[in-house]
């Protein structure tokens, strides 16, 4: 009867140290049952695919308006884009929009008179015809330069 009781303290006390080294382990413990069967299983090493991008679009104005301007390469889950102001009025404040070709706004940035944001990320970047629209209080003359890449 002693025997008996000691073999069960002792499973208990491997029961309890294996809970514990599952708990506190950041592994997956995975029990499979072996077949004699077998299967081969290729191994598919999922490839990451990044696009190359590569747009420019500029326009003078002295007002509100847009331009377009094409973006090439192919698509990429996410590009850098910089924009920048220069030539305009101390007082002039442009807010400028960059919309992708399906429509979708990639960024959105309030420039000063003379003024450069550059490495804004944008996501999900497909290629084709980007159209920039922009809105200034203040107006006066100057360029708006947008590159994606």
């Amino acid at each position: 009867m002693k025997q008996l009781m000691k073999a069960k303290k002792v499973l208990r006390f491997l029961a309890l140290v294996f809970a514990m080294s599952f708990a506190l382990s950041n592994d997956i413990v995975t029990l499979a049952y072996e077949s004699s069967n077998n299967i081969e299983v290729d191994t598919v090493q999922p490839q990451a695919v990044y696009g190359s991008l590569s747009g420019y679009g500029y326009k003078y104005d002295d007002n509100d308006g847009s331009f377009s301007f094409a973006v090439n390469g192919s698509w990429s889950p996410y590009a850098g884009c910089t924009i920048k102001t220069e030539g305009f009025s101390n007082a002039t404040s442009v807010t400028v929009k960059v919309y992708d070709s399906n429509g979708s706004c990639k960024t959105t940035k309030t420039m000063g008179a003379n003024d450069e944001k550059g490495n804004i990320a944008i996501f999900n970047v497909p290629t084709g015809t980007y159209t920039v629209r922009y809105s200034m209080t203040n107006p006066s003359g100057g360029s708006i330069q947008v590159w994606i890449y």
